[in-house]
């Protein structure tokens, strides 16, 4: 635990000092890593430490500290989470057992110099692979019934937050789901006026009456049974009432931004038929007052059932 503790708050302080050159020991000779034996970075057994998750989710809290003294010089926060899917189970195409597990990207934080990157694995796993659709169907028994980024999750901002992604998985044989997404209660935190990304979750079987909302599970799962894995998106920097129109207009263009967004969130007035921006209803936008702040929890969660995972 203490290791991984150790090695983000050293990818921190590099991307702060010294971005642009090659990293060296001289790089963090300044650098001193308080964690007593204990704590919660410096776990010791029986700590309920599942995959160093503390350790995963420090860079985020270190780099959430520094934004109070230094918003020009780093990001705000990203999806925060690895994100990821496991499916297992017997194949009945050819009766051979099966295990696949993927890990999806988030996005990345606006910061200072621009908005942030859409769908980038999490800094603490940059050797981990994002299976692609082809590889997954064809080893397994299941069918995907999208994947691609998530229109509206990047927060809101002068410069705004990376998108997450969304991808579906049909499973078309019994099987066995597990995921491993922990940050799920709270939303991506924004540097300034700007406005949370939105949270990572996971959907069983939507629009059904069995619908539940996810995070970490193990369970069994019925062939037919779907399973969405949304990562988050990451915060926004700055007032988005100050967005330069022609780059909500980009945005909403790409599907990145929906066009009531555009409206609710920028107070820019978008038609998407001629591809252009309403100059006078901006202006009449941008003179009210900002919506409120989403709630922090993430609009998903309201009024759906916990998922019940039974002790397997």
């Amino acid at each position: 635990q203490v290791g991984l503790t150790v090695s983000m708050a050293s990818v921190i302080f590099k991307g702060i000092t010294t971005p642009d050159t090659p990293a060296n020991d001289g790089d963090f000779r300044p650098l001193r890593v308080i964690a007593p034996e204990g704590s919660l970075m410096n776990a010791i057994p029986p700590a309920p430490t599942f995959t160093l998750w503390p350790g995963i989710l420090c860079g985020e809290v270190i780099v959430k500290a520094l934004a109070q003294g230094m918003p020009d010089l780093v990001p705000a926060c990203s999806g925060s989470d690895v994100c990821s899917m496991m499916g297992l189970g017997v194949n009945p195409r050819n009766g051979r057992f099966w295990l696949e597990a993927t890990n999806e990207g988030v996005g990345f934080g606006g910061h200072a110099g621009g908005d942030g990157e859409s769908g980038i694995m999490h800094l603490t796993e940059p050797g981990a692979r994002n299976n692609p659709v082809e590889v997954l169907e064809q080893k397994s028994p299941m069918f995907i019934n999208h994947y691609g980024l998530r229109e509206d999750s990047g927060g809101p901002g002068l410069n705004r937050g990376g998108l997450g992604v969304s991808r579906s998985y049909h499973f078309m044989a019994d099987a066995v789901s597990a995921s491993i997404v922990y940050k799920t209660s709270t939303r991506p935190w924004a540097i300034g006026d700007g406005v949370t990304g939105e949270n990572n979750h996971v959907i069983m079987n939507p629009g059904t009456d069995q619908e539940r909302i996810a995070g970490g599970h193990y369970r069994p799962v019925s062939d037919g049974d779907v399973l969405v894995n949304n990562s988050g998106g990451g915060g926004g920097w700055g007032n988005p009432f100050e967005r330069d129109p022609a780059s909500v207009l980009e945005d909403v263009l790409d599907g990145y931004v929906s066009e009531e967004a555009a409206a609710r969130e920028y107070g820019v007035a978008v038609d998407v038929t001629s591809g252009t921006v309403d100059a006078d209803e901006t202006a009449l936008l941008r003179e009210g007052p900002r919506p409120p702040a989403p709630d922090p929890i993430g609009h998903e969660t309201k009024g759906l059932r916990p998922l019940i995972t039974p002790n397997l």
